[in-house]
């Protein structure tokens, strides 16, 4: 079964360097515990920092560091502490772009909480969400652009001119039906005639697509994306010149390439095909007409065939 690592983006609105950021860790690491009756509770706080790293992504230099964050909380009880006490662990990639600090967290739903107490944050929006913004009707683009067999795209830039980020597979769909049943499907290729006609006929809306990108020194990297703006990556399953690194520095480098280098690029792709009219409502309706054809030739063919 995959391992997925399922991250959002937070952006720092006070500090501007990796070196603040440790440095208000540490001022504030003993502030972190709480102490509150009838609520939960937070302590216990255990960092592990890295060393700052450079990564380039296209043409940008980002720095970076890992923040592996060990912590736990306690309910309210009348039973022994220990029985109340829950550990947690979560990874925090912070970066610099474009002179600003940004964090990749699984901490998700308690992400901005727990950011702002390990900084010492007390007031107003040091800590604000920075969720990559994906545009309605992109999953159908996609799916349409690998089962057109339609499915790289151009990085434009300087010395970039011949590469290309390639979308190989969608490897899972869900979505969600008019009566809120769930439609799921997942493996090795779930991109079949079959599996896209049930989804175009009964999801009201896709929520989560999961497919394998490539570009350049990148054989395959898994990305899993869903409708409220999480980004997943696999870091087992990734191919490609991060391999060699450390299980930490393997997670955040491929992130900052997804976060950074392939989504950004798809996103663009996107709004650039829809004002251009490369993608529009005919085109979708091209893209039905061509799986209803599609299926009806195979339908066709299956009844010429001799039962044995």
């Amino acid at each position: 079964m995959a391992s997925w690592l399922a991250t959002t983006r937070w952006t720092d609105t006070k500090v501007t360097s990796i070196k603040e950021v440790s440095e208000k860790i540490k001022e504030n690491k003993e502030k972190f515990d709480t102490d509150n009756d009838n609520a939960l509770n937070y302590n216990n706080l255990s960092v592990s920092e890295s060393d700052i790293f450079k990564i380039q992504i296209e043409e940008k230099e980002i720095q970076y560091k890992t923040i592996n964050i060990s912590y736990d909380t306690v309910y309210p009880g009348m039973t022994d502490v220990t029985l109340r006490t829950q550990n947690h662990k979560a990874i925090i990639v912070a970066y610099n772009f474009s002179n600003k600090i940004y964090y990749i967290t699984n901490l998700n739903s308690k992400a901005q909480f727990i950011l702002r107490r390990i900084l010492g944050y007390t007031g107003r929006k040091e800590i604000e969400n920075m969720n990559i913004d994906l545009p309605n009707g992109i999953f159908m683009w996609l799916i349409q652009k690998v089962f057109t067999e339609n499915n790289e795209f151009t990085i434009s830039g300087i010395d970039q001119a011949d590469e290309k980020i390639i979308i190989d597979s969608i490897v899972g769909l869900r979505g969600e039906t008019q009566d809120a049943n769930k439609l799921q499907a997942e493996g090795d290729t779930v991109l079949n005639l079959l599996t896209v006609l049930s989804f175009i006929l009964e999801s009201d809306k896709l929520k989560q697509l999961i497919f394998n990108a490539e570009c350049v020194g990148h054989e395959n990297i898994p990305i899993r994306l869903n409708d409220k703006g999480y980004v997943s990556i696999n870091s087992e399953d990734y191919d490609g010149v991060f391999e060699d690194f450390d299980t930490s520095k393997k997670k955040a480098a491929i992130l900052l390439l997804v976060y950074n280098g392939i989504l950004p690029h798809l996103i663009e792709s996107y709004y650039e095909e829809k004002s251009d009219d490369t993608w529009n409502q005919e085109k979708r309706n091209d893209f039905l007409d061509q799986i209803q054809n599609s299926l009806i030739k195979r339908l066709e063919n299956r009844k010429k065939e001799q039962i044995d």
